[in-house]
């Protein structure tokens, strides 16, 4: 899979069901679920 550079200002989007929102009620702001995978990792 080819890597991803992203710079200041960039935006990305996340658009699914209910993965993308997992446990965000009880876990805000970014629950558990893909944002959270994402922003952990960067």
């Amino acid at each position: 899979m080819p890597s991803l550079k992203l710079r200041s200002g960039d935006t990305v989007v996340f658009a699914s069901d209910g993965v993308t929102d997992r446990g965000r009620v009880q876990h805000p702001p970014l629950g558990y679920g893909y944002v959270y995978i994402f922003i952990a990792c960067s």
